[in-house]
Order: structure tokens, then sequence, then C-alpha cells
């Protein structure tokens, strides 16, 4: 009996070894769910980058025209840098010079070239035009219909007719003479300018009775009336002015070319815009009294207008009012000769181009505004 109950003691120990090691082995797979490896970090997606074009290097021109002129010993000129009224020059030692005048002398050809502005008359289209000008400016052959019409654009157009018939006229570069066309010894004058045209009346001779000339005005859009101060406005139909100019005057030939001792005469004309029908004339009466004065010398100059053009400018009158030619500018250009490095440079007025000019009789043009 003893024997008997002595082995299953050695079973129950060796059972409940084996069920401390299994409550272990559970216990562990249980450790080991409820710490798991980490996961691996995810890798961030890199930031978006915005990429620009490198601009482009506004002083490569110059740059590339100094660098030019050091080579050659020649000035050369920039024409990146050109404008309608200005020219840039590079010089082999490295200085620039920039020659900026009163107005446009030079024009952006299609192929991207420049042209130099030349208003030589040449018939064209059965007209007169300019070889090359800012303005779209045509003049008559003769015959009926206006004799010069200076178009801006579509809604923008002036032209000033003569009421009879023109003769064929005489060309002499830019000028257009229509030879006894306000009767004997009077004619209609027309100047091509770069930016319009101007218009004269000359008086050859003393006229023998009282004159006055009737210019009939066909402005698209525009309505002429004389200002408060006696000058001539061209306005909208808001009311805005789109054309001006000055009280027209006369000035004989002393005027014209004026000396010390001898300044010239000149004087306001009587001036009054008609409308009838929907037709404006332009009417100008000079002074009969000052045409007949043995004071004055002719050729006499009636101006009516002044100058029609695209741009505006400024004008200038001498302390006395005495209209005459004049030039107004500065001028501090450097003048070299010789072949950079060996270069002798001065200072000269001759080099200079930074300058207004006065028109032929110290007349300013008179331009269609800009809107």
């Amino acid at each position: 009996m003893a024997m008997v109950s002595g082995k299953p003691p050695r079973r129950l120990a060796v059972a409940a070894t084996l069920a401390v090691a299994a409550s272990l082995l559970v216990a562990g797979a249980t450790v080991a769910s409820a710490d798991p490896e980490p996961a691996p970090a995810a890798t961030p997606a890199p930031a978006s980058m915005t990429t620009f074009p490198k601009p482009e290097d506004p002083d490569a021109p110059l740059r590339a025209a100094v660098d030019q002129a050091r080579k050659s010993g020649q000035p050369v000129p920039v024409e990146a840098a050109f404008t309608e009224a200005a020219r840039v020059w590079a010089f082999p030692d490295a200085h620039l010079t920039t020659q900026t005048y009163g107005g446009p002398v030079q024009l952006k050809q299609a192929d991207g070239s420049w042209g130099r502005i030349d208003t030589s008359l040449v018939e064209r289209d059965g007209v007169l035009k300019p070889k090359l000008a800012k303005a779209d400016v045509s003049f008559s052959l003769g015959g009926d219909g206006p004799f010069v019409s200076l178009t801006r654009d579509e809604k923008r157009r002036v032209a000033l007719a003569w009421g009879a018939p023109l003769p064929r006229p005489e060309i002499t570069g830019n000028v257009a003479r229509y030879v006894d066309a306000a009767g004997p010894g009077a004619d209609l004058v027309a100047t091509a300018l770069p930016t319009g045209f101007q218009h004269d009346v000359v008086l050859r001779e003393r006229p023998v009775k009282p004159v006055e000339f009737r210019l009939p005005v066909q402005a698209d859009g525009l309505t002429l009336s004389l200002t408060k101060v006696g000058g001539l406005a061209l306005k909208d139909g808001k009311g805005k002015t789109a054309l001006s100019a000055p009280a027209p005057r006369m000035w004989d030939a002393a005027a014209a070319d004026p000396a010390d001792h001898r300044p010239g005469r000149e004087a306001r004309i009587k001036t009054s815009v008609e409308t009838k029908d929907g037709r404006t004339v332009l009417v100008l009466k000079p002074d009969p009294a000052w045409l007949a004065d043995p004071a004055t010398r002719y050729p006499v100059t009636v101006d009516p207008t002044t100058t029609l053009g695209v741009t505006q400018e400024v004008g200038i009158m001498s302390p006395n009012s005495q209209i005459s030619p004049g030039r107004v500018g500065r001028q501090n250009y450097r003048y070299c000769t010789g072949t950079w490095p060996n270069q002798t440079c001065a200072d000269s007025a001759e080099a200079g181009q930074g300058r207004c000019e006065l028109l032929a009789g110290g007349r300013w043009p008179l331009r269609l505004a800009d809107t």
C-alpha cells in the first residue's frame, strides 16, 4: 500500500511542473504580443519647389557694345537701348553717351531695325507722303478736296481744304508749294514734319486790297471753336480737347530772319469759326492796314493754325513777343578721335545732339493730344 501511495505524488509533481511551464509559455506569448517591434517611420515626401525663369540681364547689350567698341576702337551704337527720340553709343574707353532729341528722329521697322525719319515728299497712291514719318500725313497733288490730311487712327482724322481747286504743287524736299493758290503772288505752302505738318499762306507781294482766307475743316468726331484768348480748339463729344493752337498770327520777312537793327514785325489775325449745315470753316482776316504799312517787309507769312501733329510740344516766345528762329538745349558730350586706347577726347559743342530746335520761322508745332 505504501508503494502504491508513493507513485501518484510524483506524477502530480511532473504534471504540476508541466502546467507551470505551459503557463509561463502562455504568459510569454501574451507579453510579446503586448509590446511588438516598432514599425519603421514613413519617409516624408519632398517639399514642392517652384522654379522661376532667370531674368534677362538688362545691361547685357550695353556691356556687349562696350566690348565691341574696345575691340574695334570705334564707337558702337546700342540699338537695344534706342528710342524714337534717343540714341545710345558705347565708346572704346567704356563710357556711354545718350543723344536725346526734341522729338522723334527714327522709327522702328518691321524687321526690328531703326530707320531715320525722312520727311521728303514722294508721290504714292495718288497723293504726296513723307518717305518715313511718325505721322500719317498726305498732301494733295492738286484739284478739289482737302490739300492735307492727318490720320491718327480710325476714329481721328483731320483734313483741311482750300475751298477752290488747287494747282499741282511744286515739291522741294518736305515742302509742297501751291503757287498763286491764294491769289496772284500768294502761295499756299504745306510742310511735312516728323510728327505732323504745318501750313502757311505766303504773301510774296503786297496785296492791293484786303484779303480773307477761308479754310474748310474736316474733323471726324471733333468740333472746332475759338478759345477765350483767341486760340483754336478741337474738342470731342465729351468736351475734351484733342487739338489746340494759339491765336493765328502773321509776320514779315524781317521777323523770319531778325537782327538787332531789324527785329521785324508780327501781328495777330482776326479769326472766326463759321458752322453751317454741319460744315466748319476757319476764317482768317489779316489786318489790311498792317499789310499796307510800308514798314512791313515782304514776303509775309500768314500762319493759320501753326502746326498739326500727333504729339504735343512746347512753345517759346522771346521777351518782346518777337517770333524768330532759335534753339534751346544743353550740350555736354565728349568727342573722341583716333583709335582706342590712343584717343584724343574733348568737349565739343558740334558733337552735342541733345537739343530742341524751333521750326522755320520760330513756330512750335501744335499736336494732337494723346488720350
